[in-house]
């Protein structure tokens, strides 16, 4: 009896223990878990060639990116749920490496970083610059005006060889070369000259290149695009070759001895930004040397010379210093007592008396004229890489 008592127990608590658990169950199901909002990689790394690189999003709501820069961009800004998203990091072509950090926000507030890290490049890039010979005229048929375009076709080629490795070896990474179309886009007929009949005669370079005149600023093509050089023959007659305008800076990267010009980038500046070459220089052998010199100062580089014994600068430490001036008397007696090919000719007395030979494109006369330093290298890069109104890429933009 008692046996069968416990029995009777034992199948009410265990009937009793199933009704709760169904009860349980039918009171209604758990909610579905809530998918976790979350990123597969917050750090993103690739070299300088760039790259693409896939990442997947993990959301139950919308979501949205923010933090894209030019060069690091996303293929879906914006979606909903799970998805994956391409990240494309364009080239660099500087040494110094850049990083961004994207954000993805989701609707219901929470957020997740991908810091995009990317290397320098491991040696500089090269700067290749289209060039437009102007050629000015009045008489077309005066081939001492409209000169031939023989003349120029060589000068390039000089330039960039010489900026590429000069006597001492150093390369300042930026070559010259013909444009080979207008600014419509057509191939020119001559590349790299456009002749134009001028009505002005009688030219002041030193007028023209401080012109604000809307009809002279017309002659150039876009100054972001092409390196205008502008022959014509010059009123002067001092012996003047060519004469550049020295190019902008940044504000906010600027260089010593150059005005911040910020806004050019995106708007024609008021005055004229070009070389201007003497015709009559410019149907002479040296007028590649002329050229050479007017370009390293059209992209920012001074005389390595004081005029007279108030010292100038260049901003450059390792250009050696002299007193023009001096050097002119001294040169006069040089030549009237042992010749123009005297060899002393091309000696200079720099600061505190030390005598060096004259190699610097940036020298005039009696020069090798075939060396930079590495202080105008980097006066020279900084331009590239940073200032507008030269044509290539820029730092930044």
């Amino acid at each position: 009896m008692k046996s069968y008592k416990f029995l009777r127990q034992l199948c009410g608590v265990l009937l009793t223990c199933s009704c709760l658990f169904v009860a349980c169950s039918e009171e209604g199901d758990e909610p579905a878990l809530r998918i976790p909002f979350r990123v597969s990689e917050t750090l993103v790394e690739t070299d300088a060639i760039g790259d693409t690189h896939k990442i997947f999003v993990e959301a139950e709501e919308e979501w949205r990116f923010e933090g894209m820069t030019a060069w690091c961009r996303v293929d879906k800004e914006r979606g909903t749920g799970s998805d994956s998203v391409t990240v494309t990091v364009d080239e660099l072509v500087f040494r110094d490496g850049r990083s961004c950090e994207l954000t993805v926000l989701e609707t219901g507030g929470e957020s997740r970083k991908i810091v995009v890290k990317q290397n320098g490049a491991l040696q500089d890039y090269v700067y290749r610059l289209p060039v437009v010979f102007h050629v000015l005229y009045q008489d077309a048929d005066d081939i001492n005006q409209n000169i031939h375009e023989n003349f120029l076709k060589d000068i390039l080629p000089y330039c960039s060889e010489l900026f590429r490795q000069g006597h001492n070896g150093l390369d300042m990474g930026v070559e010259f070369y013909m444009a080979t179309t207008g600014p419509d886009g057509k191939l020119l007929e001559e590349p790299g000259i456009d002749r134009m009949q001028w009505a002005k005669s009688g030219v002041s370079a030193r007028d023209f290149i401080r012109s604000t005149a809307a009809e002279d600023l017309a002659l150039l093509w876009n100054p972001n695009e092409y390196v205008n050089i502008v022959v014509f023959p010059f009123l002067e007659n001092t012996g003047l070759s060519g004469i550049s305008t020295m190019p902008y800076t940044v504000a906010e990267n600027g260089l010593k001895g150059l005005v911040a010009g910020d806004m050019y980038f995106n708007r024609p500046p008021g005055k004229m930004c070009c070389v201007v070459l003497n015709t009559q220089y410019a149907i002479r052998p040296k007028a590649k040397q002329v050229v050479a010199h007017e370009l390293g100062h059209f992209l920012g580089l001074f005389h390595v010379f004081s005029e007279t014994n108030v010292l100038e600068t260049d901003y450059c430490a390792d250009t050696p210093n002299y007193n023009r001036e001096a050097y002119m008397k001294e040169s006069q007696a040089i030549i009237a007592s042992e010749g123009l090919d005297s060899e002393r000719l091309y000696e200079r007395k720099g600061d505190g008396g030390v005598t060096f030979v004259a190699r610097n494109v940036m020298d005039y006369d009696y020069t090798y004229h075939d060396e930079f330093t590495a202080d105008q290298y980097q006066r020279i890069r900084h331009v590239l890489e940073n200032s507008p109104l030269i044509p290539g890429i820029k730092k930044n933009r």
